[in-house]
């Protein structure tokens, strides 16, 4: 919020100069689940400045672009993957710092592609990466998403321990009030769910829902609303008419 305050107050000209600003807030604002507006406009001033200013633009860049681009998907799934295979690519060729949410971030579109062997390999190599400890948010997002694979493939205790890790490490990095804490929240209550627990599913859904919540329909937000409108949510209704109107 701090980053966003100060960027939304910063000269356009010093924001092109420096694409790593507008760069950050653009993740800052999906993380924080603002505006969709204002994460495009954010992401359309860093590939902006990538022409005004090529030598200050290099694979940290193209990364963090492409982390922005695949994270919060408003519209086609199979062109994000492309995008965020490209990113990780990238990532793993010399940009070690971006390579777990890099990894973590194709891994969820993955398993929404139905990608599942896929998904978990690369989830997989996310947490043994040297860098996962230090990265919280790719860290508990790839807890979360290996969670969602487990409960997936029908192995519900494996789910639950994943998922419950991922929602203690999210509050002890100080992300839990992040989408991807919502995503912890999301695996966990599938685990439950999966288990017979619906009613501690079902708050577990509430709340990754409201974490995961984004102004304009998008892939992260629509996957909570179908999970809490799966655990027998009382407004279930409007639940997924918010799913269906996001395609």
């Amino acid at each position: 919020a701090t980053l966003l305050q100060w960027c939304r107050r910063l000269p356009e000209e010093l924001l092109l100069e420096l694409p790593d600003l507008p760069l950050a807030a653009a993740i800052a604002a999906g993380l924080t689940g603002h505006s969709g507006h204002e994460r495009r406009g954010f992401l359309a001033l860093a590939e902006q400045a990538r022409g005004a200013n090529p030598e200050r633009w290099g694979p940290y860049q193209d990364t963090g672009l492409g982390i922005a681009r695949m994270t919060w998907v408003e519209h086609d799934l199979g062109e994000a993957i492309r995008v965020g295979r490209r990113a990780v690519v990238i990532a793993r060729e010399g940009v070690p710092e971006a390579a777990v949410t890099a990894l973590a971030s194709l891994g969820f579109l993955l398993f929404l592609d139905g990608g599942l062997d896929e998904a978990r390999a690369l989830v997989e190599e996310t947490l043994e990466h040297a860098e996962v400890t230090a990265r919280p948010h790719g860290f508990v997002y790839a807890l979360a998403i290996c969670s969602l694979i487990e409960a997936e493939i029908g192995d519900p205790a494996a789910s639950e321990e994943d998922a419950r890790r991922a929602v203690a490490e999210a509050g002890a990095a100080g992300v839990a009030e992040t989408a991807p804490g919502g995503a912890a929240h999301v695996a966990l209550a599938a685990a439950l769910a999966a288990q017979g627990m619906l009613a501690e599913a079902e708050r577990e859904a509430v709340l990754g829902e409201r974490l995961r919540r984004a102004t304009e329909p998008e892939a992260g937000h629509l996957h909570a609303l179908l999970v809490l409108a799966e655990k027998g949510c009382a407004d279930l209704t409007r639940l997924q008419q918010e799913a269906l109107a996001g395609g």
